[in-house]
């Protein structure tokens, strides 16, 4: 009697891991940041430097899901450091 209910016991389990891992699997998102100064763009009608990422203000939109993995190669063309915190 006992091998028969390790034998269900795994077939059970086998089947809950594969479920499980078809379910959580998510796409990876790759993306290209360039960062850069921009003087023409005014957001409260004041002549000022703007930060923008790939020529937008404010940045662009991150579309996930929830275990997604971003990728995301910022590459700063400013002439100081930068930093972005999510």
């Amino acid at each position: 009697m006992a091998p028969v209910c390790h034998r269900f016991c795994l077939i059970h389990f086998v089947s809950f891991t594969t479920l499980l891992l078809v379910l959580v699997n998510a796409d990876d998102i790759f993306l290209e940041w360039q960062v850069n100064i921009d003087t023409t763009i005014k957001p409260v009608s004041v002549d000022q430097p703007v930060i923008t990422i790939n020529g937008m203000f404010p940045g662009p939109l991150i579309n996930a899901t929830t275990n997604g993995i971003i990728h995301v190669n910022v590459f700063n063309n400013m002439d100081e450091p930068l930093l972005i915190t999510w």
